[in-house]
């Protein structure tokens, strides 16, 4: 992997061009435009394959066992990749793609970069060439041309525009400088700078010169012609040329302007932007920080998913689904009044939008292939049975209004009305999948989109997230929802989820989604032992209770059957708080305690591996590793909630995690979904409790 950059000018193009020719067999690449996703398409096909494979995230492995393996692939100008100029791609490209590229596709890669360099460290191999003479060409201006109409166009996001926009730019620019540049005599007298395409419009032919415009414009100048381009673009109709400039130009027109907040939020306007062009501007403030709850978050979490390569119409009718899915009627009725034509559009879900962290989106979960039911099971309805993808449970749904008829229930089809709790009290139904069978086995993991079954007027469609069903606008044309892929062709570790949460829980409470209110069971007053002094304890376990359920490891008995017991002071660990102790439940191998006196829930004997960095891996081993000296196996004492009140919010901020770990649609949303629990269990709980034994069994793959 090596890297060619220097100052413009200093003929790292040239040079790259003349080593292709040296080596003809190298394959080249110009990535002006192109995103990370392209040019693998071009690498592919270049390899001699006319499709990505069926798992596209082996495109590698292809490339390795090619007849392109080993060879050479020569990337230029990846300083301009991307849609727009002011991309994050090339960044993306450089940083990130190339390694996987070069690793995974076992290929040597060469790239044109720009400087300066602002990563800290790396290990590829950089050749800087000095500057050349090629440069003072750039910048000169034809006689005839106005210098300030060439910079308007330069401003245009988009390397091409069509004449209407560059109009408006410098019109844009001109309130700025007392007069309004002359766009169409600087045309025609700049036959040798611009170049007009076959459908008008206009483009740099040297993109240097657009690049040394731009480097001298003051930022207010440029800021202050966006505002002015942006609220023109916002009133401009689709079906216009301005239209499709709109598509690939105005989210990023935005983000100089300040503006995106308000454009992505707009319905109308997102349904007409393109899926690459919104994820890019979305990451162009910071790339780690997308909001969840929005538009552009939900770009990024279908991309993710591999939710990509639609068409405008049928991308919006996603973005659709998810902003209902939300509960974001607002954006979600904009999109569908947004004059985009959408292919189809969902009439009801239960579903989860990936990126949520919400007891709302436990159930149903993922779900596998649609069934239709038979026509006598409830006179006059169409109904839908899935099975559960992780639980095994057979759920019945009306396929018309979306009511759930039965389930979850352990057999198929069940009577209308059948079902049982989410969570059983005396048995595991595997509502949360162990770590391992969603990272070491993740050919186990759930399809994003399990089938789809036509019911009447409507397309029921399963997976991951659980249910929907949405109406085909024109079902000759589109009989069903286009191919989701359930991962992204480009695994970047550089896009992260937007992950978000719906409102907060009162704390101290249950959530209904996560536990129905027959699973709480409360202490009778008579069976309250007087050991138990204190007073928050007592009161929640008399009037607040504990939820009598099995699941995650956790097992906690019903107080109403089995009471309070207390454990003997034979039992308790020697290094154990004096006190009386009264168990509530197990967790793994250990018993989960009350501390009367305190109120603390303790964690007796569990297995804890204690080395010399505190590895957590060990908790559920079922056996310690006798190789390793660095540590001393020993039963320990946990405390795992400061108080009761504490362990009820520790508890349901888990069990959500761990509910959405078993629907999340990666590895990489899996560990954001980790390491958000680890963050932010600690905010829940006052007292010097062990968070990060919560959290143990999600390391055991690291």
């Amino acid at each position: 992997m090596a890297e060619l950059t220097g100052p413009p000018g200093s003929g790292r193009t040239e040079t790259l061009l003349r080593l292709s020719e040296a080596r003809s067999e190298a394959v080249v690449v110009d990535a002006t435009g192109l995103t990370c996703e392209d040019v693998i398409d071009r690498v592919m096909a270049a390899a001699g394959f006319t499709a990505l494979p069926e798992k596209r995230a082996d495109w590698g492995f292809e490339l390795e066992d090619s007849p392109l393996g080993g060879g050479l692939v020569i990337i230029v100008n990846a300083q301009r990749a991307g849609r727009t100029r002011r991309s994050t791609e090339p960044e993306r490209m450089v940083h990130r793609f190339t390694g996987a590229l070069a690793v995974g596709g076992g290929l040597k890669v060469l790239i044109e970069r720009d400087l300066p360099d602002v990563r800290l460290a790396h290990d590829h191999l950089v050749v800087a060439l000095r500057p050349g003479s090629s440069e003072e060409a750039v910048g000169r201006v034809p006689d005839g041309a106005d210098t300030e109409a060439l910079r308007a166009l330069a401003l245009a996001e988009v390397r091409r525009a069509p004449l209407s926009v560059w109009t408006a730019l410098a019109q844009a620019l001109g309130s700025h400088l007392g007069r309004v540049p002359d766009v169409v005599a600087t045309l025609e007298a700049s036959g040798e700078l611009l170049a007009v395409d076959g459908d008008g419009w206009v483009r740099f032919r040297d993109e240097r010169h657009a690049e040394a415009l731009r480097l001298t414009t003051d930022a207010e100048t440029e800021r202050a012609v966006n505002v002015e381009l942006v609220a023109w673009l916002r009133d401009q109709p689709a079906a216009a040329t301005t239209g499709q400039y709109l598509a690939q130009g105005l989210a990023m027109h935005a983000v100089q302007a300040g503006e995106f907040d308000s454009v992505q939020r707009s319905g109308r306007l997102v349904a007409r932007i393109d899926q690459v062009a919104l994820i890019d501007a979305a990451h162009a403030p910071d790339a780690y920080v997308v909001n969840g709850a929005s538009p552009a978050g939900d770009a990024v979490n279908l991309w993710m998913c591999g939710v990509d390569s639609l068409s405008q119409g049928e991308w919006a009718s996603w973005l659709h689904l998810m902003s209902t899915a939300r509960g974001d009627t607002e954006t979600a009725d904009q999109i569908a009044s947004s004059g985009q034509p959408l292919p189809w559009q969902v009439r009801w879900a239960h579903w989860r939008p990936p990126g949520a962290l919400n007891a709302a989106y436990i159930r149903p979960g993922p779900l596998g292939d649609p069934v239709v039911g038979p026509e006598d099971y409830l006179p006059g309805r169409h109904v839908v049975s899935t099975p559960g993808e992780w639980d095994g449970r057979h759920r019945v749904w009306d396929a018309e209004t979306g009511e759930e008829l039965a389930g979850p229930w352990p057999e198929a089809m069940p009577s209308p009305g059948q079902h049982e709790p989410l969570w059983l009290t005396d048995m595991e139904r595997n509502v949360t999948p162990d770590w391992d069978d969603l990272t070491v086995f993740d050919t186990l993991e759930p399809p994003f989109v399990s089938d789809q079954v036509k019911v009447g007027n409507l397309l029921v469609v399963t997976g991951l997230g659980g249910i929907f069903a949405v109406e085909l606008h024109d079902p000759a044309a589109i009989p069903r929802i286009s191919k989701v892929h359930g991962e992204p062709l480009f695994d970047d570790s550089g896009f992260l989820p937007a992950l978000h949460r719906g409102p907060a829980r009162r704390r101290g409470s249950y959530d209904p989604d996560l536990f129905e209110p027959d699973v709480v069971r409360r202490l009778p007053t008579g069976l309250l032992p007087e050991e138990v002094t204190d007073t928050e304890a007592r009161r929640i376990l008399t009037d607040v209770g504990l939820p009598a359920f099995e699941g995650a490891a956790i097992r906690l008995k019903a107080l109403d059957e089995v009471g309070l017991p207390r454990l003997d002071s034979g039992d308790l660990s020697a290094d154990a708080a004096p006190g009386t102790y009264y168990k509530i439940g197990a967790w793994g191998a250990g018993d989960l305690v009350l501390h009367g006196g305190t109120g603390q829930v303790v964690l007796f004997g569990a297995d804890d591996w204690r080395g010399g960095e505190e590895d957590f891996d060990a908790y559920f081993e079922d056996e310690p590793d006798e190789s390793d000296g660095g540590g001393e196996q020993e039963t320990s004492v946990v405390v795992i909630a400061g108080s009761l009140a504490a362990f009820i919010d520790l508890l349901q901020h888990y069990l959500v995690a761990r509910c959405m770990l078993a629907a999340a649609g990666s590895r990489i949303e899996r560990v954001a979904i980790r390491d958000d629990l680890e963050d932010t269990l600690a905010d829940l709980d006052d007292a010097n409790a062990d968070s990060t034994f919560w959290t143990a069994a999600l390391r055991s793959t690291d």
